[in-house]
């Protein structure tokens, strides 16, 4: 119990605790969630995400830190697999009116809600550049079928391109539009994007190796299930970025060496930074703290 209330996203924001406590028995559905920074969108409890951000603030405390930090105002940022928006609604928060938020989600339900939760953040106030696809994205245009998980209501961000991982347990497949990045993009430049692809992130990066080759995303966050090195770290290193894994401390998120042994979370995945520029997100992470979990701070 004692290490359950040490999380920082109690300690930070104590506030938090109380209110866990006091919907521990509330009903499961769709809920209306007040995040760290003020802001609000709509999630599903009865999902592992929508839960942990109703009890939490946050989903992945060190990916919504690195992304708070590294984001800077006027820039373009890609949300790939936004699921209902929770990373999206953090580089909305931190690019400004001057940026562009491009958010690519390919499941039906997921998108419709991610949409609804983008049109209550412009109704809050916040005037980045909205773009919702409703798309996936790898290394050929064309369509593909997603894999939904048997247990799809209750962890709704497993969905993969992949293949079926237990072919017996996911008889379930849509098919949905793929893309790939390079044609979207153009001749544009990125500064932060996150990855969540349930292991087709080597397609993904495919189809965007114009942008990665020309140096034009600075940092891509992406989650990584399996041993470093892995096809899709060595892909990113032959393009010349330099890649850290993502440690979270107590007090701040760390930039370990990417083939660092550090413990895996159990309730939140593995996951590195790719960047060109390894001196600024050293720099940056510096700070003492959890940034994302002070309201109204920077």
């Amino acid at each position: 119990m004692f290490q359950g209330v040490c999380k920082a996203e109690y300690l930070f924001q104590p506030r938090v605790l109380l209110r866990r406590l006091a919907r521990r028995n509330g009903p499961a559905g769709r809920r209306e969630v007040q995040l760290p920074w003020g802001r609000r969108i709509t999630v599903n409890t009865r999902d592992n995400i929508g839960s942990v951000v109703n009890g939490l603030g946050v989903y992945d405390l060190i990916v919504t830190e690195v992304i708070w930090r590294l984001t800077q105002p006027g820039e373009t940022c890609i949300d790939i697999g936004a699921n209902v928006g929770c990373m999206s609604a953090v580089f909305a928060e931190r690019v400004g009116a001057a940026g562009r938020v491009i958010s690519f989600e390919p499941h039906p339900i997921l998108f419709n809600e991610l949409a609804e939760n983008l049109r209550s953040l412009a109704e809050q106030g916040i005037r980045c550049n909205f773009e919702p696809r409703q798309l996936a994205l790898g290394d050929a245009c064309g369509v593909l079928p997603l894999h939904i998980p048997p247990d799809f209501e209750s962890h709704r961000g497993e969905s993969t391109l992949a293949g079926m991982r237990h072919v017996e347990s996911s008889p379930h497949t849509i098919d949905v539009e793929v893309e790939r990045l390079d044609e979207i993009i153009g001749d544009a430049s990125v500064g932060v994007m996150k990855m969540d692809v349930e292991g087709f992130e080597r397609n993904v990066l495919l189809g965007a190796t114009e942008l990665f080759k020309g140096r034009r995303v600075r940092d891509c966050i992406f989650e990584e299930h399996r041993n470093y090195p892995t096809e899709v770290t060595k892909l990113l290193e032959d393009w010349g970025y330099r890649l850290f894994r993502l440690d979270r401390g107590v007090i701040r998120p760390n930039l370990r060496a990417a083939n660092t042994s550090v413990r895996k979370s159990s309730w939140e995945a593995t996951s590195f930074l790719a960047t060109i520029d390894p001196e600024r997100a050293v720099r940056v992470m510096r700070g003492f703290g959890w940034q994302c979990l002070r309201r109204g701070r920077g």
